[in-house]
């Protein structure tokens, strides 16, 4: 809990628990034409970006989402190959780092905390 001081007034900034934290990661490969596609279509990415991510498998491709939201992107993607979702911390170090862009309108944005005034 951090204090913030602003024109005399004190408050206090309560961290927002957002609970445990998921990444996709792509495994291997089913069918790269499916892969390519479905990325594109959950992700901003284009030809290229999505050629190398199939390319370049194992790779993590997303981090910092809900369950929820994982496990759905999980499902749209799983017929182009073997996406799994990991928890964040115990994600494969060794694998491709690439924290993709999702598209505007695939998650609900966080909530904005409540600032309590003394």
């Amino acid at each position: 809990m951090r204090k913030i001081k602003t024109k005399g007034l004190k408050f206090k900034v309560k961290p927002v628990d957002r609970g445990p934290r998921f990444a996709i990661v792509l495994h291997s490969i089913k069918n790269a034409e499916k892969a390519k596609e479905g990325l594109k279509r959950i992700f901003e990415v284009d030809d290229s970006l999505a050629d190398h991510v199939v390319s370049s498998a194992p790779v993590v491709i997303c981090r910092d989402l809900a369950q929820g939201d994982a496990t759905n992107y999980v499902k749209r993607l799983k017929d182009g190959g073997d996406f799994r979702v990991w928890l964040e911390s115990a994600a494969p170090k060794r694998a491709k780092q690439m924290n993709l862009k999702r598209k505007d309108g695939d998650s609900a944005p966080m909530p904005t905390p409540h600032i309590r005034k003394h």
